[in-house]
């Protein structure tokens, strides 16, 4: 495979990847190849001066490698191999060795006058690649400047060319000999640093991240949502036929931290795991990748089939080399990056380091995605909870917008929801609830326990409680959950128990201080929360806290209202009755005592005060009717004109007839009904079209209103109350409340009022 790499200043970069069973052989077998080698030099050099001292460096050197193999192998002390002191050690161990061998051959025998060619010296050679290969420059130097002292001190100055005379006379085998060392050593340290397969791997790894950079600029400028398993189709893809694998996939976390769920698949088998949503329990099930799960780092086994960890699947029964790298950002692990190859010891110290940066790639893409996800899950949200606030006329419809907007967004399998309100009779109102409960006939509406779970969080300070196992909880014993009076009383088991609640979320809803309501976030399985999950619980809650206030406040606007008319109606009209009646009253007066004059100013009186008992009635009905409009026309312009603005709903209205046949009273029932026909529309129906067909006769009125939504089956529906308010309504005014729907085929809702004195209406 091509790298396309360029020459460059003499500089060779192989433009294929290296064979890597040769590799791993040398790799392996390194210290005994090199051992080898340096035993042919020694052998060969000393034998000629000293057969016995050639024996003694032979068996001393093997030694040296013998122990050394053992220590790498050894568990205990093992680890303790690549730390730099060692290393350092090491490397003066061996240039003392060599010293002193060279001093001992150099001084003490024969030998320069007896061989041609001195190649003892290259000795020190494996001890400044010892350095080359740990990197450090400083240590490189500081081993190449002491090795080139030791090899001055050693070399004898007797019968060599003297180069310069002086007291330390450096002869000319010492300049040549230092020369080559200086090279041999330079020529290894850049090698190893810079060269070789590592720069091969490297060039590859920054086309395969051009390449992702590339399909993620293509998706972005597709002017559509970054579809994060799309990307990682794509990305497995480039991975695979870029560097050459066999089988890569991705498995990401769920929820609840238990399970590894395969998202993206490159080869076929891949694929089809990830569209059957395969997924591996990292907890019960041993495997690779539930092993990086737990210790959040790389791990790579060359060798599966004698591996503990590994977890054959039928998928990918030819695997003999894997390797399994976290995908981790800011300490949260998003999930792992697994590769598979047919061929077993394929992976390469280098090549871990460059999947790791891959991985780590792909991370920030998902946590990129993750909060651009959240960004929209928020305007969703805003908007969902708005929807009561502009729509909704009830506290009790408002809480139960807020449960099922928390089940549905939020993705809890049972929802809790109670209004707290101390400036009302009724303190605290609910349960609102929105999920399958199994246990529905212990639930009680009517009332709630003053001494339960809910006046205990009302109670306390804190803002939010996150239980992530409550099987590890003594329920029993804790202050929160412990069984109230009623429980102990009547025996029936608490909510968590009946229900087999395995985790929640309790948030007490606030707004400017001031709790307004519980929110319970339940949960079936043990899970534990991400810091981005509770900022979305806390952006709900304040959302939801907002909304319920709002509606609270409402309810106290129309509870003052209805007192003060409460007050108006006993202070003027009944006052008003009162003074006709007694005036009445004292007409009945003995037929000796009354007069004429004095009968008919009395009556004169009565009439006058009839007169402004009836002008007081119409003035307290005008102040009834002050916030809205007796037309009905206008009315519903206004309404349509809101849900267009506020959910981008096309209304279409068509009335026929003599609307002022329409009494106030009809047209306010109307209005409210229709409104609530548009709401289930939009919120339930998510309807984008509703028409309004209205046809006004001289004795009836008949209204039809259809949506283009997604429908239901009226018999499977749970909760009703929006519907029989609406047929309710039509049913007072003496007409009729029909609803057809049907899934996938929208809804229509037909409506037909009687008029019963259209004369009196109009001249009304």
């Amino acid at each position: 495979m091509s790298i396309h790499s360029p020459l460059k200043d003499g500089l060779y970069i192989r433009p294929i990847r290296p064979d890597r069973y040769w590799i791993r052989l040398f790799i392996k077998n390194y210290p005994y190849v090199v051992g080898i080698l340096i035993s042919v030099v020694i052998a060969s050099s000393l034998i000629v001066v000293d057969k016995i001292l050639a024996l003694i460096v032979l068996t001393g050197y093997w030694a040296y490698i013998y122990l050394r193999t053992r220590y790498r192998e050894n568990k205990k002390w093992g680890s303790g191999y690549s730390q730099i002191v060692f290393q350092i050690l090491r490397v003066f161990g061996l240039v003392a060795c060599v010293t002193i061998l060279l001093y001992y051959v150099y001084n003490r025998t024969s030998y320069l006058n007896i061989i041609q060619d001195d190649t003892l010296w290259l000795l020190y050679f494996p001890a400044i690649s010892v350095t080359s290969q740990r990197g450090s420059r400083a240590v490189f130097f500081t081993v190449l400047g002491i090795v080139i002292g030791c090899l001055f001190l050693v070399h004898p100055v007797e019968s060599m060319t003297v180069l310069v005379p002086t007291k330390w006379a450096i002869t000319l085998e010492f300049f040549i000999k230092s020369s080559w060392l200086v090279f041999l050593s330079f020529t290894s340290y850049i090698m190893t640093r810079y060269m070789s397969d590592a720069v091969a791997d490297l060039n590859l790894i920054i086309k395969v991240q051009n390449r992702m950079r590339e399909l993620e600029g293509s998706l972005l400028r597709s002017k559509v949502d970054l579809n994060e398993n799309d990307y990682l189709e794509k990305a497995v893809e480039v991975i695979k036929d870029d560097i050459f694998y066999d089988h890569v996939n991705i498995f990401r976390l769920d929820k609840y931290g238990k399970e590894l769920v395969c998202i993206a698949g490159a080869c076929d088998k891949g694929k089809g795991l990830a569209r059957s949503g395969y997924s591996v329990d990292v907890i019960s099930k041993e495997s690779i990748i539930g092993h990086v799960v737990n210790i959040q780092k790389s791990y790579v086994s060359n060798d599966v089939v004698n591996d503990p960890h590994y977890m054959p699947h039928e998928a990918f029964l030819d695997t003999q080399a894997e390797l399994v790298v976290p995908i981790k950002v800011r300490n949260r692990l998003y999930g792992v990056l697994d590769i598979q190859v047919r061929q077993s010891d394929y992976f390469l110290d280098q090549e871990i380091k460059a999947i790791e940066i891959l991985a780590n790639h792909i991370g920030w893409v998902i946590d990129n995605s993750e909060q651009f996800g959240h960004i929209s899950w928020i305007n969703r949200i805003v908007e969902t909870i708005a929807a009561p606030i502009f729509t909704q006329s009830h506290l009790d419809e408002t809480l139960q917008e807020i449960a099922d907007s928390a089940a549905e967004e939020l993705d809890v399998d049972l929802v809790f929801l109670y209004s707290y309100d101390p400036g009302m009779k009724d303190k605290v109102s609910g349960p609102i609830y929105s999920g399958l409960l199994l246990r529905p006939e212990l639930m009680d509406f009517a009332s709630v326990d003053p001494e339960n779970v809910v006046f205990r969080l009302l109670a306390n300070g804190n803002s939010i409680y996150l239980h992530e196992d409550l099987e590890t909880l003594d329920l029993d014993a804790s202050s929160l959950f412990k069984p109230s009076p009623t429980h102990v009383i009547t025996g029936k088991p608490t909510f968590i128990k009946r229900e087999k609640i395995k985790s929640n979320v309790i948030i007490r809803l606030l707004n400017t201080g001031q709790c307004v309501g519980i929110l319970f976030l339940n949960f079936r399985k043990a899970r534990t929360f991400s810091e981005l999950e509770k900022k979305r619980y806390f952006s709900f809650a304040h959302l939801a806290a907002l909304a319920i206030q709002k509606m609270q406040l409402q309810q106290h606007v129309i509870q003052k209202e209805k007192n003060e008319m409460s007050n108006l109606i006993h202070d003027v009209l009944i006052g008003d009755t009162l003074g006709l009646f007694k005036i009445l009253k004292s007409i009945e007066l003995p037929p000796e005592k009354a007069t004429g004059d004095k009968l008919r100013k009395k009556l004169d009186l009565a009439i006058n005060a009839t007169e402004n008992l009836h002008n007081d009635i119409r003035w307290i009905n005008r102040l009834l009717q002050e916030s809205s409009s007796d037309d009905l026309m206008l009315e519903l312009d206004k309404l349509f004109t809101l849900f267009q603005q506020v959910f981008n709903v096309e209304t279409e209205t068509k009335w026929t007839g003599d609307t002022r046949l329409i009494s106030p009273i009809l047209a306010r029932e109307l209005f409210i009904v229709i409104k609530e026909a548009l709401t289930n529309a939009v919120r339930h129906g998510r309807a984008k079209n509703v028409g309004v067909v209205g046809v006004i006769k001289s004795n009836s009125l008949n209204a039809t209103v259809v949506d283009d939504g997604v429908g239901f089956n009226p018999k499977q529906v749970k909760r009703m109350n929006g519907l029989l308010s609406m047929k309710y309504r039509v049913e007072e005014m003496g007409g009729s409340f029909k609803l057809v729907s049907n899934p996938g085929k929208g809804t229509k809702i037909v409506i037909s009022v009687p008029f019963h004195n259209s004369t009196e209406v109009m001249n009304g």
